[in-house]
């Protein structure tokens, strides 16, 4: 939130840098409310105050970090050596009866762990979602190697592994103002690539 001085006082320098950097992020989420940052910050308004948000793994992370609302979550991540194995299972680990629980989970860091919603029968809690941003590989790569191989790009649907499991799917490619979930839920997140790379294109350097 924007921090006033009283009158005495004058702002710090850095403070009017984050305060700036901070309103850019909010107009290019504004503007490119399909890119991922943006659905994660829609997400993120969406889900309750006081429930649990898992991370898993690095590039949730850090759009979680760069987006989501100020609002009281128990957050959990867990990130390991690079983390990408087991984050699922983790997540189910930590879910709760009493509050809503929600796990963000880039796609290949679903594939490495499909196992996982074996337990789920078995836990108190069914009032979980399992969210997957699918958007088509590692795209947290994309910006570090211009080898396309080092993203493992892929065209799989995680429709099926719903059924699998027999969870609930939904499809989002804009995030619902609100969402009256019950049971255990399997939500697939498409964000729109190209305006996730003009998105990150105008972030003020």
């Amino acid at each position: 939130k924007e921090y006033n001085a009283p009158p005495q006082f004058e702002v710090p320098q850095w403070l009017k840098g984050e305060q700036f950097y901070r309103k850019s992020i909010e107009q290019l989420m504004h503007e490119e409310p399909h890119a991922e940052p943006s659905l994660l910050f829609q997400l993120s308004k969406m889900i309750p105050e006081q429930s649990l948000v898992y991370l898993g793994n690095s590039l949730p992370i850090r759009e979680w970090d760069l987006a989501a609302d100020a609002k009281p979550f128990q957050v959990f991540a867990n990130r390991g050596l690079n983390g990408i194995d087991g984050q699922i299972s983790t997540f189910l680990g930590l879910c709760q009866s009493e509050k809503e629980n929600w796990g963000l989970f880039g796609d290949l860091t679903t594939l490495y762990d499909m196992a996982a919603p074996w337990i789920i029968p078995q836990l108190e809690s069914h009032n979980l979602n399992i969210c997957v941003i699918n958007n088509g590989g590692g795209k947290i790569f994309k910006r570090m190697f211009p080898e396309r191989i080092f993203q493992n790009p892929h065209h799989l649907c995680f429709e099926s592994l719903a059924k699998f499991w027999s969870l609930q799917y939904q499809r989002w490619s804009l995030i619902p103002a609100s969402s009256r979930l019950t049971g255990p839920h399997l939500i697939e997140i498409i964000p729109d690539n190209e305006a996730t790379e003009r998105f990150w294109s105008k972030i003020p350097r």
